[in-house]
């Protein structure tokens, strides 16, 4: 099993890859799709990490009533990370304003979007994950899941961060 899952995405093209998430995803190929398919991968990273958040607020409380507070001041800092990351997904500007240009984007752009978005999936997936077995750790008072879960969740928070930023480079780049 990879690091994505079982489902196997990551041998899979990176358009089928996102579709896997959104199955309603007709990608960037047709004008009239751009600022729909931009929209759709927003929305749903969005909603990932949305859900995430609210399960790491939950491991907040959990930390704080069992006075783990050492715990809590790591957890405080990956949320707060978080938020800012889920913030930047969800208000970000459109990188399709040369929607009524004449540029068509070609094979190697089209290819590039669709292993960002693929990317930013998996990472939105896999943090979301993390974030419930935060909880679950949290819940069992188990420190040591718990720094291990930090460590990665901060790792993967990076990676997400990154690959949006390179995300919007490439559709400014568009224009």
């Amino acid at each position: 099993m990879g690091e994505f899952g079982e489902e196997g995405r990551e041998g899979q093209h990176p358009f089928k890859r996102v579709q896997t998430y959104i199955p309603d995803f007709r990608g960037y190929s047709r004008r009239e799709d751009l600022k729909d398919a931009d929209r759709m991968i927003r929305m749903v990273l969005s909603q990932k990490l949305t859900l995430a958040r609210k399960h790491l607020e939950e491991s907040v409380r959990i930390l704080e009533n069992a006075l783990l507070y050492e715990d809590m001041e790591f957890l405080v800092s990956l949320l707060s990370a978080l938020k800012r990351i889920e913030s930047e997904v969800a208000y970000a500007e459109s990188g399709f304003s040369w929607l009524a240009s004449d540029i068509s984007l070609g094979e190697e752009e089209l290819e590039r979007l669709y292993e960002l978005d693929a990317q930013l999936l998996d990472i939105a997936t896999l943090i979301l994950r993390k974030s419930e077995e935060t909880k679950s750790a949290s819940s069992a008072g188990n420190r040591p899941n718990l720094k291990s879960n930090f460590v990665d969740m901060r790792t993967k928070l990076t990676m997400l961060e990154d690959t949006f930023r390179k995300r919007m480079l490439s559709l400014n780049r568009l224009e």
